[in-house]
This record gives C-alpha cells, sequence and structure tokens, in this order.
C-alpha cells in the first residue's frame, strides 16, 4: 500500500507530497519525463495513467469526468445546484463590443429542457434564445431552421410528377402519442412511406420519420397542377356560356 505521494522529478523547486489517506491507497502522482518532456501524472498500482498532463497543458484522462458529482456514471458528468451553475461554455477567444461570443449549453428554466444561448462575460444569458430540445421532444429556434438546397450540390434534378395525386393519397391525422402527452396532428409515416418513400428515414431502432419540411415541394408542384387543371375548366366554361350566347341570339 502506498503510504504518500512519490515524486520521480522534480522541476526547480515543484515537490508534490501528499500524506496517506489523502487520494486512494492504490494511487499515486508522479512528475515523470519521457523524451525530453515531463508531464504530471496520476498512476494506479500498475504505474497506468489515470490522468496526466503534459508539458504542453494538454491533459488525458483514463476514466469518467464529474463536476459536481464524485460518481460520474459517464465520460461528462455534471450536477449543478441551480440554473446558473448547470453550463457548459463555449468560447473561441474572440471578441468585439457588445459580442462575446460566447456559447452556453445550460438547462432551461429548471424545466430539464435543454437550451442554447448567448453567454456574457459576466456569466449570465443574454441575446435570446438560440435553440431548445424540450424533454417532450419539441425544439424551439431563435431564427430561421435552414437546410442546404444550392444547385451546385446537386445534380439530376427534375421537376416532381403526379404532384396531385401524391397529395390526394396523403393523409392528415390527429392522434396522441403514447409516450408523452398531447394531442397533435401530422402524418403516419408508414402511410406515407407507400405514396413518396423519400421523405420517410427509419433509424437504428425501425422507428420511421417523416421530413415534413420537404412536403412543400410536393405541394408547390400540387397547387400548379390544380391550378392548370382550373384554368383549363374555366376555359372549357367560357366556350359553353359562348355557344350558349350565340344559340341564345338565334332565337
Amino acid at each position: 500500500m502506498k503510504k504518500h505521494i512519490a515524486v520521480i522529478a522534480v522541476i526547480t523547486s515543484l515537490v508534490f507530497l501528499m500524506p496517506a489517506g489523502a487520494m486512494a491507497a492504490d494511487v499515486e502522482a508522479k512528475l515523470s519525463t519521457n523524451n525530453g518532456s515531463t508531464a504530471f501524472e496520476v498512476q494506479d498500482s500498475g504505474d497506468a495513467a489515470v490522468v496526466s498532463v503534459d508539458s504542453l497543458g494538454n491533459m488525458a484522462v483514463n476514466g469518467n469526468v464529474g463536476i459536481g458529482t464524485t460518481s460520474p456514471f459517464s465520460r461528462l458528468h455534471s450536477i449543478a445546484s441551480g440554473f446558473s451553475d448547470n453550463s457548459l461554455i463555449i468560447d473561441h477567444g474572440l471578441y468585439t463590443a457588445g459580442d462575446n461570443l460566447k456559447w452556453a449549453f445550460t438547462q432551461s428554466a429548471f424545466q430539464g429542457h435543454l437550451g442554447i444561448y448567448k453567454h456574457t462575460d459576466t456569466g449570465g444569458i443574454t441575446g435570446g434564445l438560440i435553440m431548445e430540445i424540450r424533454t417532450n421532444g419539441d425544439v424551439y429556434v431563435g431564427g430561421n431552421l435552414v437546410h442546404s438546397s444550392d444547385v451546385r450540390l446537386k445534380k439530376n434534378i427534375s421537376t416532381i410528377d403526379s404532384a396531385l395525386n401524391k397529395v390526394m393519397l396523403m393523409r392528415g391525422v390527429e392522434f396522441d402519442w403514447r409516450d408523452r402527452e398531447g394531442h397533435q396532428i401530422g402524418i403516419v409515416a408508414q402511410e406515407l412511406e407507400g405514396v413518396v418513400p423519400e421523405l420517410v428515414k427509419t433509424n437504428s431502432d425501425g422507428y420511421k420519420g417523416v421530413t415534413y419540411s420537404n412536403i412543400a415541394a410536393i405541394l408547390i408542384e400540387a397547387i400548379k397542377e390544380q391550378q392548370r387543371i382550373i384554368e383549363d375548366q374555366g376555359i372549357k366554361l367560357d366556350n359553353i356560356n359562348a355557344r350558349l350566347q350565340m344559340y341564345g341570339d338565334n332565337f
């Protein structure tokens, strides 16, 4: 059993010494030199590095990291006592007046929602909502949801055929979720898959989802088809009215 921290190498006057019981009995901290590079390591009883920091400040952890907890059960596990503490801040170091360019990933209003917000230098949330994922699966965004659609990224482009017929085969439904509360309207993925399979995606568990935003492309062409039908019918009605007028003038 190790009774204290062993110092393998000492740089200038830097010395590590820890009494027995301050750390687990099978763990020790060391300063070591490898190929001229000095590193600080916390090692287990088999001299394997549990935590290491090299001379460049890079840290490697062989295990889970806990923030606010001594029993992390994932690679990074954070537990906070309040809203302001429960944040992961990303700061790329750039700064302009009035815009510190930090982003906070935080629990939203103690509701368990995951929110992404603009963050201030003083630790507050500002700038309003960027994005929020709620516990019921709803996603809120503070701006437009933009899909990649540049023509330079596409090939084999063609206009959708029989769009109106596809729309007529779709069924809009209202329903209740089995695993959450809330009455909803939408489309059944399995039904839509038989009409427009390109709009349906299947995850690794076999559950299906619908790319609702892409339905707009079918609706655009369906409206055009419907408009052409209306215009053709208008022309036919005009011809019928003209004939009726002509027959009326003959009597």
